[in-house]
């Protein structure tokens, strides 16, 4: 994030002191008029933490061509919704009525034309709230673990028959809370457990959030430098250094793994080739950690010739690492065969701005609807896989997603 973006926008500021994150500073919002209070709500935190952004937007299905800036999400699938989901667009621009934005240690208030600058706007709390309490008092899987068996037996024919080399494959749990759960609870719960990873809601049509707590981005563009993370192959983080050591030595020296991996940084580099001038990217993958999981990660940097910044999304999105190789023939195997619609899950979730424009895959995700959260979280499938070290693996994802944002979880 730079600070042309605040300019561009004309944003002001409000406070140049804000020692605490946005979440926790933000005003009654009772106070606020209807026509500020009916839209819908938005957050926003980076990878590093140093830009988030909370406001109300209105919902529109098509970009008007005067906003400052804009959030975007869209069905993965670019289709209706279906279970979970309820019937929403299947492209959703979110257009700024009001927003507070913290950036280097200051808070900026933006307001839309025809909302005035109100006292009232900039009477930040300082109000730290302990951490609340959601308690989960029942996990259901959704899919079962023999339908996933059976998912994993179906790719691995269509790589033997030479149909596709990789194809993702992803599950869905239901968790119950105790009582209806409110998303800044989960929120605050999430933020625990989400160092270097995105973490964004969306308020939806109906009312219900999307949350994501995910450490992928899809893309990042300052001015005309493109800056893209292929992310994949995975292990736990246990949190015992010695242990954690060897598993990163272990996944760098995975074949499956680095094939994985390997997919998905080839894949970028050939989407994104004719649009730029220059691309840089390193030959061995490192490892990224994180709270509970690490990856191999390869950076990839060019400098872009003239594209619009939907159109660069809809030619990246979906990557190998959320749908597969070749992409037609995974998604097509990833809708007859997942037993739930994806919806916004590994959707693309971000900003617009004529500056600076930014998204995440929505990964370690879940839709939370009253007292329930509908979590859901995948695997690449690729040649040798095997059925019960992916359940594991999609198992410790869904785990460790549910503990995150359940103080009580048992």
């Amino acid at each position: 994030m730079t600070t042309d973006f605040l300019h561009t926008i004309n944003a002001n500021i409000i406070s140049d002191n804000a020692k605490h994150d946005l979440i926790k500073l933000l005003p009654d919002f009772d106070l606020f008029p209807d026509k500020v209070k009916s839209g819908k709500k938005i957050y926003w935190k980076s990878k590093d933490g140093n830009f988030e952004l909370f406001g109300f937007f209105n919902i529109q299905e098509k970009i008007s061509p005067i906003s400052d800036f804009y959030f975007y999400t869209a069905n993965f699938f670019g289709s209706s919704f279906q279970f979970p989901w309820k019937e929403m667009p299947s492209d959703m621009f979110y257009l700024p009525i009001l927003a507070y934005i913290r950036h280097n240690n200051k808070i900026y208030l933006y307001l839309a034309q025809g909302i005035d600058m109100l006292d009232l706007y900039e009477r930040l709390t300082n109000d730290r709230k302990m951490l609340p309490t959601a308690k989960v008092i029942e996990i259901t899987e959704f899919t079962s673990e023999h339908h996933w068996s059976e998912m994993i037996a179906s790719a691995l024919q269509e790589f033997e028959a030479g149909f596709a080399s990789k194809i993702v494959l992803s599950r869905m749990s239901i968790a119950e809370f105790e009582t209806s759960v409110s998303i800044y609870d989960i929120l605050e719960l999430l933020r625990t457990n989400s160092a270097n990873s995105y973490l964004a809601f969306a308020e939806l049509p109906d009312g219900d959030y999307f949350i994501s707590a995910s450490p992928e981005t899809l893309f990042r563009r300052e001015g005309g430098n493109l800056f893209i993370d292929a992310l994949a192959g995975t292990c736990p983080v246990y949190g015992n250094e010695d242990l954690d050591e060897k598993m990163t030595r272990d996944l760098i020296n995975d074949p499956k793994e680095l094939q994985e991996h390997s997919i998905v940084k080839e894949y970028i580099i050939d989407k994104i080739k004719p649009f730029t001038t220059s691309i840089i990217s390193q030959e061995v993958p490192s490892v990224k950690r994180f709270a509970t999981l690490q990856h191999l990660h390869t950076p990839i940097e060019a400098e872009l010739v003239d594209i619009k910044d939907l159109e660069l999304l809809n030619m990246l999105h979906p990557t190998p690492a959320v749908g597969g190789m070749p992409e037609e023939k995974a998604l097509t195997f990833i809708k007859e065969y997942e037993d739930y619609h994806r919806g916004l899950y590994a959707a693309p979730f971000g900003f617009v701005s004529k500056d600076y424009t930014e998204f995440a895959v929505a990964i370690r995700s879940a839709l939370i609807r009253g007292d329930k959260a509908f979590i859901f979280a995948g695997a690449g499938i690729v040649p040798g896989s095997n059925a019960v070290n992916e359940w594991l693996e999609t198992n410790n994802k869904l785990d460790n997603f549910i503990d995150a944002m359940s103080h009580e979880h048992k």
